[in-house]
C-alpha cells in the first residue's frame, strides 16, 4: 500500500512538472499554447497533488497557484513561487537530500548561465 502511494505521488509530481515543461517547449518553438488543454492538466495536477503530495509540496503548489492567478502579483513573485514549488518537489522526491538550487533549475530551463545570472539579479 505504501509503495502504491509513493508511486502515485511521484507520478503526480512528474505530471505537474511535465505541464510546465510542455509550456516551455511550446513557448521555445513559438507554438501557440493550448490554454484549455493546460487548464485540464492543471486541474488534474491539483487533484493529484492534493491526494498524494506531501504537505510541503501542497503548500508550495497553492502558493504558486494563488500568486499566478492574482492580478496584483508581479512576474517576480510568480517566478519565485514557481521555482520554490519545483525545488520543493525535488527535495521531497530526494528525501531533502537534493543539493539543487534555484540557479540550477533556471540553468536547466534557460540554458544560458549569463542570462540566468542576469535574471537572478533582476529578481532581487
Amino acid at each position: 500500500m505504501e509503495n502504491q502511494l509513493s508511486d502515485k505521488k511521484y507520478k503526480a509530481y512528474a505530471d505537474v512538472v511535465s505541464v510546465f515543461f510542455g509550456i516551455l517547449k511550446d513557448t521555445k518553438s513559438d507554438k501557440q499554447v493550448a490554454n484549455k488543454s493546460i487548464m485540464d492538466k492543471m486541474i488534474d495536477s491539483k487533484k493529484d497533488i492534493f491526494m498524494y503530495g506531501s504537505d510541503v509540496v501542497f503548500h508550495a503548489f497553492n502558493s504558486f497557484l494563488t500568486k499566478s492567478s492574482r492580478v496584483s502579483s508581479n512576474q517576480k513573485e510568480v517566478m519565485e513561487a514557481f521555482l520554490s514549488f519545483m525545488l520543493t518537489i525535488r527535495q521531497d522526491m530526494c528525501g531533502k537530500k537534493s543539493k539543487l538550487s534555484v540557479r540550477d533549475i533556471l540553468i536547466n530551463l534557460i540554458q544560458d548561465e549569463a542570462e540566468v545570472d542576469k535574471f537572478i539579479s533582476n529578481m532581487k
